[in-house]
């Protein structure tokens, strides 16, 4: 391993990250994903590792910037996303190597916190040898129009439909206003979502489609809002006859309601298999099982603390967690 060298990514490195990617995973995302997802964040450069057998990229390690809200306080985060060895250079030490100094870097830039979701062939490797900790899981729910066949919920909707419509412009200050008060639970931790966050998170280099739906009350004021995401063809047809909600927020869960309602009608009139949502908040997952959704896969989430500062709420603590499509990125 003496002509292998380990160092912090560039940006001129991301062809080489890309043709590692390539290898591993038989599929290549689009350019401009990559330029998005790690370099126009709103909290700056991503804090990446990789390591470099002359012009080739062997191993990789990647923390996505993001804020986070723990117990109301900002701590500056990242989530862990692309970790990567090539297949020729497995056995050789480079996962712990990268990943070490990753960790490093990012604690000198003044990163507390990692969250990830590991897939099953990371995890063992994230728990065993790099000091992260199984929180707990994350369920997927799913109202599968394919498998259920059965009427819709009702919960009088075809006079609440009415009041539901499509957000195809949003004020800024009304919709955050929702979001405040859909998330007003203290001793929690959450990605701390602010305008910031929701402009460059479901902007169209993301490589879905986003729509907002909304259900007004008679005065106009919005109740209750819900993004839902179509993926398009850069994901080489994966997942495009399913609608993925990435944010619900709901002053009550009765306005929640109406709009899965809606929903789930539109996706059975455009022919789609089924709505889905990645969630932990006991809140929306209450409607969800009202509308018929099921559990239908689960993902662990993984936590590693870089500083010994307290938090004001326990990102070690399961129930403190709150989590939501958004959050969740695993092309």
């Amino acid at each position: 391993m003496t002509d292998i060298q380990i160092r912090e990514l560039r940006r001129e490195d991301m062809s080489l990250v890309r043709k590692l990617y390539a290898t591993t995973k038989n599929r290549l995302r689009a350019e401009a994903y990559d330029r998005w997802c790690f370099f126009d964040t709103p909290w700056g450069d991503p804090v990446g590792v990789i390591a470099v057998d002359r012009d080739l990229c062997v191993s990789i390690f990647i923390l996505r910037p993001t804020m986070l809200d723990i117990g109301g306080e900002d701590v500056l985060g990242a989530q862990a996303t692309d970790l990567m060895t090539h297949p020729n250079y497995r056995g050789r030490g480079l996962f712990v190597s990268v990943v070490e100094e990753c960790f490093r870097i990012a604690a000198t830039r003044g990163f507390e916190a990692v969250y990830a979701f590991p897939n099953p062939n990371s995890y063992p490797g994230f728990i065993r040898r790099l000091n992260f900790a199984h929180v707990g899981d994350v369920f997927a729910w799913e109202h599968n129009l394919w498998l259920l066949r059965m009427s819709l919920p009702v919960w009088g909707a075809r006079k609440r439909e009415a009041a539901v419509e499509e957000l195809r412009s949003i004020e800024p200050a009304e919709l955050q206003s929702l979001i405040r008060a859909s998330n007003n639970e203290r001793d929690v931790c959450r990605i701390k979502r602010d305008q910031a966050w929701l402009t460059w998170r479901y902007a169209k280099a993301s490589s879905e489609m986003y729509q907002w739906y909304a259900k007004r009350s008679p005065a106009g004021e919005i109740q209750a809002a819900i993004l839902v995401g179509e993926r398009d063809d850069s994901w080489g047809g994966l997942g495009k006859d399913v609608l993925r909600i990435h944010e619900a927020f709901a002053y009550s869960e009765d306005a929640l309601a109406t709009l899965l309602t809606a929903l789930i009608r539109r996706a059975r009139e455009a022919s789609k298999m089924g709505v889905r949502m990645f969630v932990k908040d006991a809140r929306i997952e209450s409607v969800l099982r009202r509308a018929k959704f099921r559990t239908a896969e689960l993902h662990p989430l993984i936590v590693r603390r870089l500083t010994t500062r307290r938090f004001s709420a326990n990102v070690h603590h399961h129930p403190a967690w709150r989590i939501v499509g958004g959050d969740f990125d695993a092309f």
